[in-house]
């Protein structure tokens, strides 16, 4: 069994069979909705409820989960003195190869929206999200940033003020006494365990509550879904190629290795994570590679493993096209602070879920919902995440090597 209750054989057919009922359904009620078929009418009615019930079993579980991830993840960071000169500059170079990746992908979705003829869905009525955007003055948004009202903030699903808030008790817990921060973390890392668990089960039964979902949905909203999915999917590979190619002029501007060196350089460690969708799998192939390149040792024994564990670069390119790309599909108007709210969260939680695919997919559905689009839309990407994850992981392992080949540049010029 791994971490969230699902032996790794049922993991693996489970990630094969749940996007393959979810095409199903989508594809069937595609049908439905144009043939009117009055026998599948009335099956897409019943099972509206079932797959209602399945992602409400998914969402109840989000808040808790985000609460719970930063709070251990952030405790259990290491202390300033054991990060030392390569530690704080691999943080330094995750975050701004982060903050780059959430601008280009801003600058890119903009243009693209706005260029492209992308289909529109009226989202279901049943789905209401958070409020973030709706905020007409900027002044009160700041100040709801911290909630006066903990349970409130929860109930309403705002989930950057719940993960400020945990952040915080985080950090105040890293100040507490080791007996007591021992005791808290033993308690909040059962949480974890047991919530993954949770989250485990219920994603298993993604075969039959996503295909509900989804050919229930498909059945009110007819064709465009398919062709909403297709455009999101070639937006998503010709965005990351692009970014992977920027990857290597920074590594060539900045760390000072040729992009034909570079890409020599790495190609093997890419070429694992193709075939194993896992950074994690690729990080050996990593290390090799980062010899070869002729990096320092601290590179690979500090730098790569941080990143394997920490830095998840696709989240800020990949999480910010799919907002803006599916808040354009569903007619959801988005003002600065809900965008802000959304990037903030999903970069946040992202340092906080190394390895826990199902709980960062779980988390990333509170940031989705909270900035105020449909959950059912959720349903979409998981649909194409099978599609998009090999260029993910591809994206990922040559940002942790761009990564340790910039800081290697400034961490070893920082010793002479």
């Amino acid at each position: 069994m791994d971490g969230n209750g699902v032996s790794p054989k049922k993991s693996g057919w489970m990630a094969l069979l749940g996007p393959l009922c979810l095409i199903l359904g989508f594809a069937l009620g595609a049908y439905t909705h144009s043939s009117q078929t009055p026998f599948l009418v009335a099956a897409a009615g019943h099972l509206d409820p079932i797959g209602q019930l399945w992602l409400n079993a998914l969402k109840v579980a989000v808040v808790p989960l985000v609460s719970i991830l930063l709070i251990t993840g952030i405790a259990t960071l290491p202390s300033g003195k054991e990060l030392g000169r390569w530690g704080g500059m691999a943080m330094a170079s995750f975050f701004a190869m982060l903050l780059l990746g959430v601008t280009v992908a801003l600058a890119a979705g903009s243009i693209f929206v706005n260029s492209v003829h992308i289909d529109r869905i009226t989202p279901p009525t049943s789905t209401t999200a958070g409020a973030i955007q709706k905020t007409a003055e900027i002044s009160d948004w700041v100040s709801g940033l911290i909630p006066g009202n903990l349970i409130e903030a929860m109930g309403k699903g705002d989930l950057l003020p719940i993960a400020i808030i945990s952040a915080l008790f985080a950090l105040a817990l890293r100040k507490a006494g080791e007996e007591k921060r021992s005791v808290v973390l033993s308690f909040a890392t059962g949480v974890r365990d047991t919530i993954l668990v949770y989250v485990g089960w219920v994603v298993q039964l993604l075969p039959i509550g996503g295909f509900a979902l989804a050919f229930s949905f498909a059945a009110k909203s007819g064709g465009a879904i398919l062709n909403v999915t297709l455009q999101f999917i070639v937006y998503g590979y010709a965005l990351m190629i692009a970014f992977g190619v920027l990857l290597y002029l920074l590594v060539a501007v900045i760390g000072r290795i040729k992009p034909s060196v570079f890409a020599k350089g790495i190609l093997p460690a890419q070429i694992v994570a193709l075939g194993s969708r896992s950074s994690l799998a690729s990080l050996p192939s990593m290390v090799q590679c980062a010899k070869s390149l002729n990096l320092p040792d601290p590179a690979s024994e500090v730098v790569l493993p941080m990143a394997v564990s920490l830095f998840k670069l696709n989240r800020a390119l990949t999480s910010t096209s799919k907002l803006l790309f599916f808040a354009t599909v569903f007619g959801v108007a988005l003002g600065p602070q809900a965008i802000a709210a959304y990037v903030v969260t999903v970069i946040m939680v992202s340092f906080s879920t190394p390895g826990l695919p199902t709980g960062a997919g779980a988390s990333n559905l509170g940031a989705y919902m909270a900035a105020g689009l449909p959950a059912e839309g959720y349903m979409l990407i998981e649909a194409v995440n099978p599609i998009l994850d090999p260029m993910n992981t591809v994206l990922n392992v040559t940002g942790d090597l761009a990564a340790a080949a910039i800081t290697s540049r400034f961490a070893a010029s920082g010793a002479d």
